[in-house]
């Protein structure tokens, strides 16, 4: 304690104290601001281990050749450690978010004891909800059907209340002289050229709304069935509010560390899923873990079916 008093007496060490908290609490808020989701308690096991496996070896690396080769070294070594640094805070986040709180709660971690305590609650604690709460964020569909290399054979269909997405190609339902018409920008339409090719032969285009880059806007007539079209034609998944649609039952699909998450509705049935008795941790809902082939397996299984909406219950 002494010896904390000296340091702090020191001008120099109180304003280097200062600078280092005040980065530290810049970082915290930044990452807790951008870190969306939650993760389970099992998958923060997981990317707890990896982490400190990660982390171990950049160390031994740093030492073993710093004698030698020390700025190569430190060029290798730090930004991993930085990388992992900003990993663990992003699951730590994630992680209360899981618990049911915000990630500012995060910034007990400056507070002594409190923050030890709070360390051992992250790891054990359970989870808030077996179902979905207000932190729950679906998957990235359009990228991950691209990141699988399942684009351009299976294409993502997102329903909203103005319109829909196409791969993430916002379309809008508008009327114009008694005509019912879908809009979209044709700067965004033009990067995607299964969705353009779609729209050139199954679409009749109308006049072009002036404007320029990606305001200037492409029109077509609202003729026929369009949403049926797009699911049949382009072999589409559709996703409603986040969730996949699936013979009118509505499945949520988060990520949970290295796998996935599947909450749904226990009536419902989803083809090609066995469920176990240990699965269901919820009166109302199913919450599977799946990896990431069954989940391919699973939009592959959805895409191209025709679009059934159940009625509100």
């Amino acid at each position: 304690m002494a010896d904390m008093i000296e340091i702090l007496k020191s001008p120099e060490n109180l304003r280097n104290i200062c600078i280092s908290l005040s980065a530290s609490l810049c970082l915290y808020a930044i990452i807790i601001h951008f870190s969306k989701g939650r993760i389970s308690r099992i998958e923060f096991w997981k990317l707890k281990a990896v982490q400190f496996a990660s982390l171990a070896v950049a160390f031994l690396t740093t030492v073993l050749f710093m004698t030698k080769k020390l700025p190569l070294v430190l060029l290798f070594s730090v930004p991993i450690m930085l990388f992992f640094a900003i990993k663990s805070l992003q699951a730590s986040v994630r992680r209360l978010h899981d618990l049911g709180f915000s990630g500012w709660f995060l910034l007990l971690d400056f507070v002594p004891i409190a923050n030890l305590v709070f360390m051992l609650w992250r790891v054990f604690g359970n989870s808030s909800s077996e179902g979905l709460n207000e932190y729950d964020v679906p998957i990235k569909y359009n990228s991950f059907i691209k990141w699988n290399s399942l684009y351009p054979r299976i294409n993502c269909l997102e329903l909203n209340e103005t319109g829909f997405k196409v791969n993430g190609i916002e379309f809008e339902w508008k009327k114009n002289k008694g005509q019912e018409l879908c809009e979209c920008s044709i700067l965004y339409l033009e990067q995607d050229k299964v969705v353009q090719r779609f729209c050139d032969d199954c679409l009749q285009r109308t006049e072009n709304t002036p404007s320029y880059a990606e305001k200037y806007r492409v029109s077509y007539k609202r003729e026929g069935d369009v949403i049926g079209s797009i699911i049949s034609k382009l072999n589409a998944f559709v996703v409603r509010n986040g969730s996949l649609l699936l013979d009118g039952k509505e499945i949520f699909v988060r990520s949970d560390g290295f796998s996935y998450r599947l909450v749904y509705d226990r009536n419902a049935h989803v083809p090609g899923l066995e469920i176990q008795e240990r699965d269901c941790l919820a009166r109302e809902y199913y919450n599977i873990p799946v990896s990431r082939s069954q989940l391919k397996k699973l939009l592959e299984t959805s895409a191209g079916r025709p679009l059934v909406i159940s009625p509100a219950r």
